[in-house]
């Protein structure tokens, strides 16, 4: 756009020159008075003269106006040119970060809807049912979420227990990278369930890991059906 405007200010000055009436006249007055025998000078040739010499003066006037024309649109070419490059750095910026945005979307949601008779200690809960899998950062086969790219992560595990009488009661582990974050509890008593939830903020690199295991107690169960969850989302990109 710059350029465009650059080989438009030829044209404006050309336009100036256009509507420069008196400047027209004043060439055409010389051409002709030079066509003249300088010979034959009589009183109509030295009125001819005398008008010649006032036109000379406006024509002196009308170049210092055009002059003035040009200044004035030379500084207003120079303000418009800073404002399309703004424009054009703030378009460049914003196509960026759209880019930047759309290409990092990270996002997973997995229900387990089979429920898991019996657990051990610190086995990891299979989420088999994969609903939204951006990124495809989550692993339904093993339950572990790999982090494709570096960001602010939030995580959230929602459990619902068994009803059994010696299967009802769990503690369940939201881990990163094998570390505890927050921790999941539920008591499932005279043969109904106890849901447990929580949810967590971690800041991760890429290729750590995010997953869910019991913690106690040896034997425990999962109630399936959808009520048994876990998801996360990138929240901000690490740019």
């Amino acid at each position: 756009m710059l350029v465009v405007i650059r080989k438009m200010f030829p044209t404006i000055i050309l336009l100036v020159l256009t509507v420069s009436p008196t400047l027209v006249r004043a060439s055409l007055v010389n051409n002709e008075l030079s066509t003249e025998d300088s010979l034959d000078i009589d009183a109509s040739s030295l009125d001819t003269l005398d008008s010649n010499n006032d036109i000379s003066k406006d024509s002196e006037m009308s170049r210092e106006e055009l002059l003035d024309t040009v200044t004035s649109l030379k500084a207003s070419l120079n303000k418009l040119e800073a404002k399309v490059e703004a424009i054009e750095v703030l378009q460049t910026s914003n196509t960026l970060n759209h880019s930047v945005s759309r290409g990092r979307s990270v996002a997973f949601h997995a229900a387990n809807i089979h429920g898991i008779a019996q657990l051990g200690v610190n086995q990891k809960i299979i989420f088999e049912t994969v609903l939204l899998n951006l990124g495809n950062g989550y692993n339904n086969h093993h339950g572990i979420f790999t982090a494709p790219s570096a960001g602010l992560y939030m995580f959230s595990s929602s459990m619902l227990s068994a009803n059994g009488a010696s299967n009802a009661l769990f503690a369940a582990d939201i881990i990163v990278n094998g570390q505890l974050y927050a921790r999941l509890y539920g008591k499932g008593l005279h043969g109904y369930h106890a849901q447990g939830s929580n949810t967590i903020i971690a800041n991760l690199r890429r290729g750590d890991t995010v997953a869910v295991r019991l913690a106690c107690c040896a034997g425990s169960g999962m109630y399936g059906g959808y009520y048994t969850t876990f998801s996360g989302a990138l929240l901000n990109s690490c740019v």
